[in-house]
């Protein structure tokens, strides 16, 4: 009977052991032109393909069939299920085109949304307001642009983060400098404001909010709960004001420095309710998963900050670590959160709900091992990808990279039960990159193996 019970014990840490391993790659490609490709946004499509969507330098050549309009340009590429390219499509003015959002709309199209310094030009049919505009492509099942809208004041106006909303439209926010112009109806309160913008199905504009305290404010993530009910966030060093109700956590030395800033909000604008969340330096959330089932939210992002106010996490590196907090609003308590560092740089870019409810963290990294950080670099920055369970507590860590560069933006859970990666990799082979692109930094696009721990999911398409 000790036998049995020896054999059963040594089964299950081997169990243990295996479920704490991260998967390996399926495949992976490297795609691009002579110059530099950054992929910032992955979706599925409805045959069980995906579409990437980022920022290309490059003239006709290798993977890119169509030329340069200027700067940076919107690239879009569609993939089958092996990661082939189906087609590709360049968008832009000419001068830089930043992508930070991409969403696939119920006609089978998408709409690409950033911000952009191009007057009227390439594909641009709107002049620039003033320094950077949001702007917002909408394009057919093909890649095809149907229509483009350019959303901006005198000065410059960033847009990080975009949604669908159920009926259809669309919901904008970033940052903005600008005063009363052109579509902003209402004045700068601080150094930088957090700006809003609701659009209809075809990028009318329905509305649009400035807000903020005295100093900058900024978001980078915003999810349409439903027609009427937003929740974005980002960063503030403000004080409060009208539309923020807790002041800036001030550093040790007694200067303002960037806070968690999350908020709340109903259609048309009005606040629900907003929080500000940070230690004593730097913190920025980059990424909000909703957990309304608990009141709760999932606000994922990075800190430089010691522990101190309502950080108890360590700071590991000389920058910035990932921090994750689970917010409950109905109580206003933190019910947990977690650090992720080495010594040195640490950027959490999405984090994403898997299948079994354990959560996945995405981002970039230099660091060594070091702090809590156990898998070695390749290069100077490598993918660094972080499995939770649903508490935080890690299942497994895994360093992607080359020998260079390498910097990931985005990721999704698949069908199966795996993952898509996508980022920009440094061109040739080396480290764990077998596939050699064609320029200094092309799309770098993994996809992993099923995670043995997460169960089949019926496919769908992001819609």
């Amino acid at each position: 009977m000790k036998n049995i019970y020896l054999i059963l014990s040594i089964l299950l840490l081997i169990n243990i052991a295996e479920a704490q391993t991260p998967p390996g790659i399926e495949w992976q490609i490297a795609i691009g032109g002579t110059s530099v490709e950054y992929a910032k946004k992955v979706l599925h499509t409805s045959d069980g393909g995906y579409i990437v969507a980022g920022e290309s330098g490059s003239n006709t050549y290798a993977d890119k069939t169509e030329p340069n309009i200027g700067g940076l340009d919107f690239w879009l590429v569609r993939l089958n299920s092996a990661g082939e390219t189906l087609w590709d499509r360049t968008i832009g003015g000419t001068s830089g085109d930043y992508v930070r959002g991409l969403v696939a709309t119920a006609d089978g199209g998408y709409v690409i949304g950033g911000y952009s310094e191009s007057d009227i030009s390439g594909h641009k049919t709107e002049a620039s307001r003033g320094g950077y505009d949001f702007w917002v492509v909408k394009v057919d099942a093909d890649g095809y642009v149907l229509w483009d809208k350019t959303i901006g004041g005198n000065l410059d106006d960033y847009m990080y983060a975009m949604d669908i909303t159920p009926d259809g439209g669309f919901i904008l926010a970033g940052s903005s400098k600008s005063d009363i112009s052109g579509e902003k109806t209402e004045p700068n309160m601080g150094v930088t404001d957090v700006w809003v913008v609701r659009l209809d199905s075809v990028g009318n504009i329905l509305w649009d909010k400035t807000i903020g305290g005295d100093d900058l404010d900024t978001f980078y993530d915003i999810n349409a709960i439903s027609d009427t009910h937003f929740i974005g966030g980002g960063k503030s060093a403000s004080n409060s004001s009208t539309t923020k109700s807790e002041d800036n956590i001030l550093r040790l030395d007694g200067l303002r420095s960037d806070d968690f800033w999350v908020v709340d909000f109903n259609d048309p604008f009005s606040v629900n309710w907003d929080k500000t969340i940070g230690g004593t330096f730097h913190d920025k959330i980059g990424s909000i998963v909703p957990d309304f089932v608990n009141n709760a939210l999932i606000l994922g992002g990075d800190s430089s900050s010691e522990p101190g106010a309502y950080k108890t996490t360590p700071h590991y590196g000389y920058f910035d670590d990932y921090w994750v907090v689970k917010w409950n609003f109905a109580d206003s308590v933190i019910e947990w959160q977690v650090g992720f560092g080495g010594d040195d740089d640490d950027e959490l870019e999405k984090v994403i709900r898997t299948f079994e409810n354990n959560f996945l963290l995405c981002g970039y990294s230099n660091s060594t091992i070091a702090g809590n950080k156990t898998v070695a670099t390749y290069g100077y920055q490598d993918y660094w990808l972080i499995k939770t369970d649903s508490i935080g507590n890690e299942i497994w860590q895994y360093a992607l990279g080359s020998g260079f560069n390498d910097l990931l933006y985005d990721c999704i859970q698949t069908s199966d039960g795996g993952y898509i990666i996508a980022g920009a990799g440094s061109a040739g082979i080396s480290g764990v990159k077998t596939a050699a692109g064609p320029g200094s930094l092309d799309y770098w696009i993994i996809k992993l193996y099923p995670d043995e721990a997460c169960p089949l999911q019926t496919w769908y398409a992001d819609a």
